[in-house]
């Protein structure tokens, strides 16, 4: 990471911050902080790591809220509305690879879209299973009983 890279980071929260007001402000910080775990991303020797680390990192984030967020609540709308924009960044990312000249996010070229695509699949049937056999009730959760 260099010093830019800090200056327009920074630049971007303090943009953020006093610029976006209430729902807007989520929406941009979330927006923000998928696309900065991509593009500060190191360039690896493994074809299109650099890509699948943050997309890892996500899904995990992902799994971990699911674990522990009450059963109740996580199919509410707003939850499937910021797991879709979530899905829709990491395809647009990931579609930086037909730009061309103005490719890429990441330090290396993306995956093709429909190994992508695959791969979201098996995040999202991941993440519905946990969904159905875990989650906070009202003794705990169901994956790690108390």
């Amino acid at each position: 990471m260099s010093i830019l890279s800090l200056i327009i980071i920074i630049g971007l929260s303090l943009a953020i911050g006093l610029l976006a007001g209430g729902r807007w402000r989520s929406w941009l910080l979330l927006a923000g902080s998928i696309l900065i775990i991509y593009w500060l991303q190191p360039s690896t020797p493994i074809r299109h790591l650099d890509f699948w680390l943050p997309t890892t990192c996500l899904a995990l984030t992902i799994f971990a809220w699911i674990i522990t967020c009450p059963k109740e609540t996580i199919f509410e709308h707003t939850n499937l509305v910021t797991g879709l924009v979530i899905v829709v960044l990491v395809l647009l990312i990931g579609s930086t690879r037909y730009l061309g000249t103005f490719c890429c996010l990441t330090p290396t070229q993306p995956p093709a879209i429909e190994e992508i695509a695959i791969g979201i699949s098996i995040i999202i049937v991941i993440a519905f299973l946990l969904s159905r056999f875990s989650g906070v009730r009202r003794g705990g959760s169901t994956l790690y009983p108390s």
